[in-house]
């Protein structure tokens, strides 16, 4: 459901999203498809969005990250800010303000 109503959104916006498969390596499928954005769940598995995190913010470009969860989960919110996420946000709000949030963050791919 949350990846229908992000694809959706982005498209409604000109944008064009890309997922992480369970079998891509982050780094490697960031360099592939060179994002203006990274967007992480982080009530996924931990690990994951961790590796996707720091492989957005290594080298010299480091991507914008933008996470969301529950706003139960005060442990993956700090995580999420200490792993560099530039901005957390509850499930709530994070897809009330989908939209704006994508055309303040991104370019038109």
């Amino acid at each position: 459901m949350d990846r229908l109503n992000i694809a959706d959104t982005a498209q409604r916006l000109g944008l064009q999203v890309q997922f992480l498969s369970d079998g891509d390596e982050p780094g490697e499928s960031l360099r592939r498809h060179e994002p203006s954005l990274v967007i992480v769940d982080i009530s996924t598995a931990q690990e994951r969005w961790l590796g996707l995190v720091a492989a957005a913010k290594a080298g010299e470009n480091p991507l914008r990250v933008l996470a969301f969860g529950r706003h139960t989960d005060r442990e993956g919110r700090r995580l999420a800010r200490g792993a560099g996420c530039d901005r957390v946000l509850a499930n709530s709000r994070f897809f009330t303000e989908m939209a704006p949030l994508l055309r303040r963050w991104t370019r038109p791919g």
